[in-house]
């Protein structure tokens, strides 16, 4: 049985909420079950520099390119009745995070332990786009009216190793200033969510 951590931070809309870490134990079917304990954050790699501009051009396009396959691969994987669906798509350490109305909490976790069902259509994104190592993915549960998006980071060994989810919330995604630029950048938002949910900005 190969285990799984998922790295649990709650945040409801009145501030952090730290929670505890949660044991994803995969067994041979590739279905888990989630266990309370501690466990360490994650670190994700950067991007290696390229000699050359364009040689950089080409590896930044084939590094989008691939981030966001093992994404698509990823929700695949879960919406269907493979036998072990996150091997080798999954890190180990899983790092989740979660923001929205806390009674949608569990809204992800189930698909990741294998406890859905695979015909549903929940977990079907609309959009899935790439920014480096952060890939974004936006869907709608019409039968539960939840609205959702979800970050995940692929690190440079193409396996996930953290998601952030957020339940009915506006995201905003904005890459910080750096030398080259002063301010922050709007680079991405929510299309499918309702006007009346609150906002939240992704920084990258």
């Amino acid at each position: 049985m190969m285990p799984l951590t998922l790295g649990v931070r709650r945040r409801n809309y009145l501030g952090w909420n730290w929670g505890t870490y949660i044991e994803l134990s995969i067994d041979a079917i590739g279905h888990g079950v989630l266990k309370g304990r501690e466990g360490p954050s994650i670190c994700i790699p950067e991007l290696a520099n390229s000699d050359s501009e364009s040689h950089q051009c080409q590896a930044l396009e084939e590094y989008l390119e691939r981030n966001t396959r093992v994404v698509t691969q990823l929700y695949k994987a879960l919406t269907s009745k493979e036998a072990q669906p996150l091997h080798g798509l999954v890190a180990q350490d899983l790092e989740w995070w979660f923001h929205g109305p806390p009674h949608h909490r569990h809204h992800l976790v189930p698909w990741l332990t294998g406890s859905s069902l695979p015909s549903s259509k929940a977990l079907v994104p609309e959009h899935v786009v790439g920014f480096g190592p952060v890939v974004i993915a936006e869907g709608f549960d019409e039968a539960h009216l939840v609205w959702w998006v979800h970050a995940w980071t692929v690190a440079d060994d193409g396996l996930i190793t953290q998601v952030k989810e957020y339940v009915n919330t506006s995201v905003t995604v904005q890459v910080l200033p750096n030398a080259s630029n002063s301010k922050s950048q709007c680079i991405w938002q929510s299309r499918l969510c309702h006007e009346s949910v609150p906002g939240l900005i992704l920084a990258i």
